[in-house]
């Protein structure tokens, strides 16, 4: 019996949500680099750009109470400034804190403008059989022709823009970042390979991409600077800065295997009933079966400790297993509990009665906070300390989205509310969350009838800052 493919896509996915919104070309214009401070505020334990599409009922977001990097593992980025986007004339214009808008827009050249995603100085935003990557400080664009029925994905575990544009059902990829772009079938020399882009993953330096071919179960190590490919058995399932990692599974017994990146021996656990691989900062692994039992791999090591045994839900099994490798730790579901694990030694940290809420964005090594939906409601986990949220929202399951470091959730209801700083802000019946800022500090917001403002969360009662943008565009919030 050969190895088992790869899991069909996520419905559900995380890893960059599709959105009706578009963006520019040409042009000189203001350098978006400098701060800007009319409206910016401090960190509140907040994260990054999180973005909602069609909102038509309004939205409701919950803050952790954290201050996001006391432990200096974790910290969410501020912000200088919000591009916003014209789907019908597919430009894209720069808006200060103060809401001043740039009075040079960048024309994309895209037809039907779709999901997008943006970096302290770059753009790239999917069209209909082509990308746009717009330098923030230039205005330069660079065109990038995509497979036929790709969408956009930033990849997991770098802070760097990379992302892969490919049919989220599996196709031909296009690995897309600010310097270039790299045809993975093409540098891999394969004809008609097949890629899921929800399944390929980044090392943490966004040097390099992971990608597995669904229909050959190869693995193809994709560095981005040209240099050649390293081609594996199995499936991928890691890519750190040292080591590839891959898994051969046959039936119910698999082998993890630990490839070093720099031509040394690979090394080879094997496991039975194998559900989930977590790496860690330091190099090493944590490994999960179904039945709970956890075993740890140190770095350099070539067998696995027992660790601890999760305590599972009565007749439960393990479902999810969710790895953080930047700060160390992995959450383990069961469909009734969620379990923190400290990934370096295998311990359990916090279990609660409640399930992993999936939406929004995931995988960026700034990330802090997890959804959960527990007795209370949608609530974060601090996947540092353990916590849940103070505040949660009744009557929701999953969140619409998320910041980068996840301690921001969104959920789509009648009111427009946010569980800030330990407060609940309700901005209005039908107001629409189209952004937050990556420090929390701030929402464009658009109340019915009314235009999209820069609001203040820090002083909710302030009036909001009018932006005077075409209607219907979309908004992202530009990194420090």
């Amino acid at each position: 019996m050969g190895p088992t493919a790869l899991p069909p896509p996520d419905p559900e996915s995380p890893f960059g949500q599709p959105v009706a919104d578009g963006a520019p070309r040409g042009g000189r214009r203001a350098d978006p680099r400098a701060p800007r401070y009319g409206l910016r505020r401090a960190v509140v334990a907040a994260g990054l750009v999180a973005l909602v599409v069609g909102v038509a009922v309004g939205v409701v977001a919950v803050t952790s109470d954290g201050d996001g990097g006391e432990d200096g593992r974790s910290s969410a980025p501020g912000w200088r400034g919000v591009i916003a986007i014209d789907p019908r004339d597919a430009e894209a214009v720069f808006i200060d804190g103060d809401g001043n808008v740039d009075d040079d827009p960048i024309e994309l050249g895209l037809e039907e403008p779709a999901n997008r995603f943006v970096s302290s100085d770059t753009l790239i935003v999917g069209g209909d059989g082509e990308a746009a990557v717009v330098d923030l400080a230039s205005g330069d664009v660079r065109s990038v022709e995509l497979p036929e029925g790709a969408q956009l994905r930033r990849l997991r575990n770098t802070r760097q823009l990379v992302v892969a544009a490919a049919d989220p059902n599996g196709g031909p990829a296009v690995v897309i970042t600010a310097d270039g772009e790299v045809d993975v079938n093409a540098t891999a020399e394969v004809d008609g390979g097949r890629y899921l882009p929800d399944q390929m993953t980044s090392d943490p330096a966004g040097e390099a991409v992971l990608a597995s071919e669904v229909t050959t179960f190869q693995t193809v190590l994709v560095p981005l600077d040209g240099d050649d490919p390293e081609f594996f058995a199995g499936a991928g399932v890691a890519l750190t800065a040292d080591d590839v990692v891959t898994l051969e599974r046959v039936g119910p017994d698999a082998e993890v295997v630990i490839t070093p990146r720099d031509g040394g021996d690979e090394r080879r656990i094997a496991t039975r009933d194998l559900q989930g691989v977590a790496a860690t900062s330091d190099g090493g692994l944590l490994l999960v079966t179904e039945d709970g039992r956890v075993s740890t791999v140190a770095d350099g090591a070539d067998e696995a400790e027992n660790a601890a045994e999760i305590d599972l839900a009565d007749g439960a099994s393990v479902e999810n297993v969710l790895p953080f490798p930047a700060i160390d730790r992995a959450l383990v579901a069961d469909g009734t509990r969620v379990h923190l694990l400290d990934a370096t030694d295998g311990s359990v940290l916090e279990s609660l009665e409640g399930e992993l809420a999936l939406g929004g964005r995931y995988g960026d090594p700034v990330q802090r906070c997890q959804a959960v939906v527990t007795a209370a409601g949608l609530g974060t986990l601090d996947l540092v300390t353990g916590e849940v949220s103070a505040g949660a929202l009744e009557g929701f399951d999953r969140p619409a989205g998320t910041s980068v470091d996840g301690c921001t959730v969104l959920g789509v209801g009648a009111v427009t509310a946010l569980l800030h700083a330990g407060e609940v802000v309700e901005l209005g019946e039908g107001t629409n969350v189209w952004a937050i800022a990556p420090d929390g500090s701030a929402v464009v917001a658009q109340r019915p009838g009314g235009d999209p403002e820069l609001r203040s969360l820090d002083d909710p009662e302030q009036d909001g800052v009018p932006l005077d943008v075409p209607v219907g565009s979309g908004f992202e919030f530009v990194e420090e």
